[in-house]
């Protein structure tokens, strides 16, 4: 994958500075991120208190970074749980 940060910060950081700023404003937890390189990703997130812990695990992943074998874990164990419903 070719390095596409120049085309997250002209035209994707402005949609996701807005998200941020409705979620920070209503109180409703927010996580979004993009791999921009075959090694980067770029991440912003508002959690309150009340957040899933789904969302605060993937806070966590994206500010620290995962060993691969917790990757093959959690994607194991995310297969035998309940999914959520997401709504676009």
């Amino acid at each position: 994958m070719k390095d596409k940060e120049h085309i997250y910060e002209k035209e994707i950081k402005p949609v996701v500075d807005q998200l941020y700023d409705l979620c920070e404003k209503h109180a409703i937890p927010f996580v979004a991120a993009c791999q921009v390189s075959d090694t980067e990703f770029i991440g912003s997130c508002s959690l309150s208190e009340d957040a899933a812990d789904q969302l605060k695990l993937i806070a966590l992943i994206l500010e620290h970074g995962m060993p691969k074998v917790l990757i093959d874990l959690a994607r194991t164990q995310a297969m035998e749980q309940t999914p959520m419903k997401v709504v676009d």
